[in-house]
């Protein structure tokens, strides 16, 4: 037993060797655990702590909390670093380690050593795991109770995603909204559909992105028909941990004039990944593709400028009164508005 264990750790070895002398910064070999996990999240639900990681040059770096998740109610931000994961050191971990250290059993304690963006002494913290329903879309009015302003936070883009949004975006229409800030701040992307009918929703007609493969073809995938909200005026608020979907999504509705994009510089991961499964249960993610705005701009490695750059402090919780992002968006759609 014993020697079947060794053979099968060395055979990882030898193919994570391998793997690593390819340039693919999303080149990954996910061992069956990890692998199952990556599907069943972006499926909408999962066991965990329900938060985005990446391990993209450095170290192990929270992207965002899910909102409502036990990992934010427990204190993880966008940006903590996880130094430890149970006492054990993530310095040389894979992703798939990782995240198969975090992910546990509902109802049981994960134990991780932060460091928190900014700060310089990391802090213990405590997590109880639990199912994590991906709740993925958000809506609110804002402003003042005549203004017909609303504010719409879509957190990833899952299978559920478009439903989601397509039934709030009804019934805010049914009840008078004029205008529409998007948040798509800490949204690490998700399904390459779920993103194109999120975008649809809001783009009557035209090219949503370019898909530019390694031999140099191209494809282009535009909107579809029927979008509920494609004559509302729109703000879209971006920042540092926004990426692959929530980049193209805002990416689109810039280049077409539909939204004027608020905050900060995007992540940056602008790539086509897919996912295999192999027939001894493990998984290989690689890069097909990149992606290019309308406009042709690369967002690979280079991320998205906002229109209106902003700068705060990433602890400033969403909908508080010192978001400068969200109330420069505001006061934009108002000034549409007349």
């Amino acid at each position: 037993m014993q020697s079947d264990l060794d053979s099968r750790v060395l055979q990882d070895q030898t193919i994570e060797s391998l793997l690593s002398t390819l340039d693919d910064p999303y080149l990954r070999y996910s061992p069956p655990q990890a692998h199952q996990s990556q599907g069943e999240q972006l499926a909408g639900v999962y066991e965990g702590i329900g938060a985005e990681v990446s391990l993209r040059d450095g170290p192990a770096t929270i992207i965002a909390p899910y909102v409502g998740s036990p990992a934010e109610q427990a204190g993880i931000r966008p940006g903590d670093v996880i130094l430890e994961v149970e006492g054990l050191p993530t310095e040389d971990w894979t992703l798939e380690q990782l995240v198969s250290n975090i992910k546990g059993e509902a109802g049981t304690d994960v134990h991780l050593l932060v460091l928190h963006l900014n700060e310089e002494v990391p802090v213990l913290i405590t997590v109880t795991r639990g199912v994590i329903p991906i709740e993925s879309v958000i809506l609110t009015m804002v402003g003042e109770p005549d203004e017909g302003i609303a504010y719409l936070r879509i957190s990833t883009f899952s299978d559920s995603t478009p439903g989601q949004l397509k039934t709030v975006l009804q019934q805010t229409i049914d009840e008078g909204v004029r205008a529409i800030v998007i948040d798509v701040r800490y949204n690490p992307g998700g399904f390459l559909q779920a993103t194109l009918d999120a975008t649809s929703e809001f783009l009557a007609e035209g090219l949503i992105l370019t898909e530019v493969n390694a031999d140099g073809t191209e494809t282009r995938l535009e909107a579809s028909n029927g979008g509920l909200a494609t004559d509302l005026p729109l703000a879209i608020l971006i920042n540092q941990f926004s990426a692959s979907g929530s980049e193209v999504f805002a990416g689109a509705l810039a280049d077409h004039g539909r939204a004027r994009t608020f905050g900060a510089t995007t992540f940056g991961k602008g790539s086509v990944t897919t996912s295999s499964s192999l027939s001894n249960g493990y998984g290989l993610s690689y890069t097909l593709a990149q992606w290019l705005t309308p406009n042709g701009t690369l967002i690979e490695g280079e991320g998205l400028e906002p229109q209106v750059p902003i700068e705060q402090p990433h602890e400033i919780p969403i909908l508080s009164t010192g978001d400068l992002q969200l109330l420069e968006a505001i006061d934009y759609l108002r000034e549409v508005l007349g």
